[in-house]
């Protein structure tokens, strides 16, 4: 959860801050936007500080029927502070890419083309978030250049925002709509999309919060039949100041117009980020 518990992806998390200023250098946000940072008078931001780079590796199982374990994907995503304002990122997960968490099957695919992976490495995106207003709402714009696909070669750009909503120390909202139009390859369903992750937040101790993320997706053709509605839940904790770990369980399709709606696809993700 692209939102804290995951990313983002996510995604992403923030770089390392000292300890007086309250912020948590290594907690991603839920929608695979560099996570925000919270002062102590409880200022947001959703891009890296100038010079910080963030990796976060994404480890995501299928748990479906008859279908445990095929694929397992280990999704590396790499974030750098040009500026205290520019962040750019070098993603491969679907939290970095579309914000939402649990998508079986991204680069690096392990399991090989028996067990559900269509390449071992097939999908990156170049990402780049732009900061626009710092506080208790804090936003950016977020943009891409994706190759969905590497072969058969599908490529996308994506324009959007990603933000976060701090209503308290323990309660934040984050969220990134996103369109998507693809470029090439249209005939074979590299089609337009909007794409809107809604995520909460609760800091349940100091160093542990609870999130729960859903939303939808929505193809701009054939709404009806292809449009997906996730739910995702999951745990972060921070495990010293530049490393945090998180656990989440995802329906990427708990609602939908696809075969696969309604519960069938289940997904465990396993994740880490380390903030130099």
């Amino acid at each position: 959860m692209a939102v804290a518990f995951v990313g983002a992806s996510a995604a992403a998390a923030h770089a390392d801050v000292e300890p007086a200023t309250g912020a948590d250098p290594a907690t991603p946000v839920a929608t695979g936007a560099p996570a925000s940072e919270a002062g102590a008078e409880g200022v947001e931001q959703v891009t890296l500080p100038k010079g910080r780079l963030l990796i976060d590796a994404l480890v995501v199982m299928n748990l479906s029927k008859d279908g445990v374990f095929k694929p397992v994907s280990l999704s590396p995503d790499i974030w750098y502070g040009v500026s205290d304002k520019l962040t750019v990122g070098l993603v491969h997960s679907s939290q970095g890419d579309s914000g939402f968490i649990g998508e079986p099957g991204t680069a690096l695919c392990l399991t090989g083309s028996s067990n559900g992976c269509p390449k071992f490495y097939n999908n990156v995106g170049l990402d780049v978030r732009y900061g626009l207003k710092t506080g208790k709402l804090a936003l950016a714009f977020d943009g891409a250049f994706d190759f969905r696909s590497l072969s058969p070669n599908q490529m996308a750009i994506k324009v959007g925002l990603v933000g976060v909503y701090r209503q308290s120390q323990k309660l934040a909202f984050e969220f990134a709509p996103e369109l998507f139009f693809g470029l090439n390859d249209r005939d074979a369903g590299n089609k337009d999309a909007f794409a809107l992750p809604l995520a909460v937040l609760y800091a349940v101790a100091p160093k542990i919060e609870l999130g729960l993320q859903t939303g939808i997706v929505l193809p701009l053709e054939s709404t009806g039949d292809n449009y997906e509605i996730p739910l995702s839940v999951g745990v972060h904790y921070r495990v010293s100041t530049p490393l945090a770990v998180q656990l989440a369980f995802s329906f990427p399709d708990l609602v939908g117009g696809s075969p696969l709606a309604g519960g069938n696809l289940r997904t465990l993700t396993l994740g880490g980020s380390y903030a130099f």
